[in-house]
């Protein structure tokens, strides 16, 4: 039996990945400012929030530019 694949699933789902990507995005940068405020730059680069941030940055950049 043939599997039926809908063009408008596949684009709707790639479009609630985009929307809980930058959800996530916007929880990451929340908390990296948080840390900013209550101890510095140096706090902010010390959490490994930070290097998810950098990495998501540098894909969603090759991705999307």
């Amino acid at each position: 039996m043939k599997k039926i694949v809908d063009q408008r699933f596949t684009f709707l789902n790639l479009q609630h990945i985009k929307i809980a990507y930058i959800i996530q995005t916007l929880g990451v940068l929340l908390i990296l400012g948080h840390d900013f405020l209550k101890g510095g730059l140096e706090k902010m680069k010390a959490n490994s929030l930070w290097v998810l941030f950098i990495l998501s940055s540098a894909l969603y950049t090759a991705i999307y530019l």
